[in-house]
This record gives C-alpha cells, structure tokens and sequence, in this order.
C-alpha cells in the first residue's frame, strides 16, 4: 500500500500472536516478527515474506517505531521495559503484568520517554460495545443502576489460569469504563471442577457509590456460547450480546420498572435494534495503535486503565481465598 510505513514488530505468534501478525501484515505496516519458537516464527515469516528478528535486532532497527507484545504474562514487563527504553511505542496483550508495581514502571517509563504505551482490551474497540457506549452516554437509559456480563462457553480449560484471570479482564474493562469509576468493594466466588486449584465457573460482584453494581458470570463449563452485557438505567435497558447476527447484536428496550407513591409500575418495551458497521474488532484495535504509533497520540486503552483492572482481579484473588467480600478503598 503507498505510502503506508512498515513500522510495527509483533513478539509472539501463538494463537492470539498469529491473530495479530494478520492484521498488521495485512495492514501493510508490519516490519517483522519475534517469538520464544523459532520453527513455528519462520513457518509464518516465509508464508507473508516478513524477516524473523531478535529482539535485540528489533531494538536496533530504527525503522521500527512501535512493538507488539504476544507473549506469555510473566514476559510482558522485561520485554516492555527493553522497548520502551529503546525508543519504541508498546502495544502490550492482557493482562498488562503480573504485578501493579510493573505496571505502575511500565506507566512511568513510558511517560519519561515520551512514548505510547497501549493495552489490548479488545471489546473497548468492538463495534458493538462503541454503539452501546454512545447510547448511554447519550442519557438514552438514564441513570445506569446495574450492569450484568456473562462469558459462558465449553472448553479452553487452563492448566495454569483460573478463568477470572483469563477472561474477566474483558468484562471489568467495559464496566470500568462505562461507570467511569472504580467499586468500592468486590466478592469473588468460584468453583474448581477440572483443573484444581484454578476456578473453571465464577461470579464477580462489584459495589460502586451510589447504589450501583455489576455482576460477572464466567464458565468454561457451559453447554452454550454466551458473551452478553446488560445495562439497566432508570430509563430504559440496553444489551449486548456478540453471538448474535450485526443486525441483532446491540438491541435498546424502552423498559422501565419504578415505585413511587406506594404503587410499582412496569414498562416493557419491544427490542430496538441498532445499526453496526460489520468490523473486526481485533483489525479496529490494531488499526488505533498505528495511529497511536505514527501520531504519538495517546491510545484509548491507556496503562492506568488496565492498573484499575488489575486492582480488581487482585482483589478477586483475595476474596477467593478469604471466602468473603473485600474492601479496595485505603
């Protein structure tokens, strides 16, 4: 493609790693790749015709403006660290570290070398979830009081993850984001079926100010796939549900339910559904951190947003093992 920069490295190329070299080959802007094997590196190098380099390599290469981060979580912050360093915008994979103190060096580091730090919270890219944003900021729905997610499906069980750590961070990024605030307190519980001791099912409940809450469901243990947000406001309910059609993804219900001088009245209104560009989410997200890359500008998944997330799967871990609701203000 004229005038396009092959600019971008991706280090990694396991399942979301191959995922990534994709769109940003067929970008136009990939430069090369890296990954810990090198037989399954080069097998992907000689199909696309992209040199395989080291990292020291990549570090060298002027060229090379921003690096991609694929890798397995406890890696993230020594190659980070090194990009940075080197001069190069990060795009990093979720979750960001392992620690809030790595992540708090990589958020400082990158702020003294006046480079992007970005990180891969897919669904804040989804067209979907931009549509639902736009609607309830708009006021659409009112005041929103609850925000229910469910991440439900068979399989992908892991041996060394429970499925908070794996597949939470999704839904706390879309709750943070749009309550635009952090809870106050959150209960974990989980059950441990095939891979003790990490949790295959788990509920998450977050408190916030105000009388407002989230709940999570997450199960690898489902007869069905199910990845839906509901929003409910004092003036009409919202849902997302991505295994459904564009057309029926992201559906608004003029629905309301209110007490008031002792009598409770309920409105039930027909699902509205609304317009989406059909968009892979993945090729949004990868198509912002060029423009992060190439215009320095700040990316919308930021490195203090995914610290909040972490703030809040930590203290998962914390409610798990004390088996009661745990406290994230002090």
């Amino acid at each position: 493609m004229s005038g396009v920069k092959k600019n971008i490295a991706v280090i990694g190329c396991g399942s979301w790693g191959k995922n990534l070299i994709r769109n940003f080959h067929e970008l136009g802007v990939l430069a090369a790749i890296n990954a810990h094997h090198l037989e399954a590196a080069h097998a992907i190098a000689d199909q696309i015709k992209v040199p395989v380099m080291t990292q020291d390599d990549i570090i060298k290469d002027a060229d090379i403006e921003g690096v991609v981060i694929a890798t397995p979580s406890n890696t993230h912050y020594e190659i980070a660290d090194m990009m940075l360093k080197a001069g190069k915008h990060v795009f990093i994979e979720k979750p960001m570290v392992t620690t809030i103190e790595d992540g708090e060096a990589l958020e400082k580091l990158a702020a003294e070398q006046g480079k992007q730090l970005m990180v891969g919270h897919l669904l804040l890219y989804h067209p979907g979830y931009l549509k639902s944003k736009e609607i309830i900021t708009s006021g659409k729905l009112g005041a929103i009081r609850h925000i229910s997610s469910s991440r439900l499906s068979l399989g992908k069980l892991l041996a060394h993850e429970n499925i908070i750590w794996d597949c939470a961070p999704h839904d706390i990024s879309m709750i943070l984001d749009l309550f635009n605030d952090m809870p106050h307190t959150v209960t974990a519980t989980g059950s441990q079926y095939v891979v003790p001791p990490h949790e295959d099912k788990a509920h998450i409940t977050l408190s916030f100010a105000g009388n407002r809450n989230a709940m999570i469901h997450l199960s690898r243990l489902h007869p069905f796939k199910e990845q839906k947000v509901v929003v409910i406001g004092s003036e009409g309910m919202l849902v997302f549900d991505d295994t459904l059609p564009w057309d029926q993804k992201v559906a608004f219900y003029k629905s309301t339910a209110i007490y008031t001088d002792g009598e409770i009245y309920v409105t039930r209104g027909e699902a509205e559904y609304q317009p989406l560009p059909e968009s892979e989410p993945l090729r949004l997200e990868c198509e912002h951190f060029v423009a992060c890359v190439n215009n320095n500008q700040q990316p919308r998944t930021t490195a203090r947003d995914a610290l909040q997330g972490m703030r809040i799967l930590l203290a998962t871990d914390r409610s798990l093992n004390a088996m009661k609701s745990v406290s994230l203000e002090g």
